[in-house]
């Protein structure tokens, strides 16, 4: 079941380079999450570099700061 994402939420996520394609369900797969700093940060374990200006690289891993997928990992838990 998808979870709405509030409008505050889609406005502050103004550079997405694939105009909110996780949020259709036919899109390639949201950066695994490893764990959450319950702020606004995700860590997370990349597959492929997407090409992202939220994905932030740093030594062996990564940070993501979009709010979208922030918000999804809130609500959907450990699947988002």
């Amino acid at each position: 079941m998808a979870v709405p994402v509030p409008q505050e939420v889609l406005d502050r996520t103004t550079d997405c380079p694939y105009d909110f394609a996780c949020l259709s369900g036919d899109s390639r797969p949201a950066c695994t999450v490893v764990r959450a700093d319950g702020q606004d940060v995700l860590f997370v374990v990349l597959d492929d570099p997407p090409v992202c200006p939220y994905v932030l690289h740093w030594g062996g891993g990564a940070m993501c700061r979009c709010p979208v997928h922030f918000y999804l990992h809130q609500h959907q838990g450990a699947e988002a």
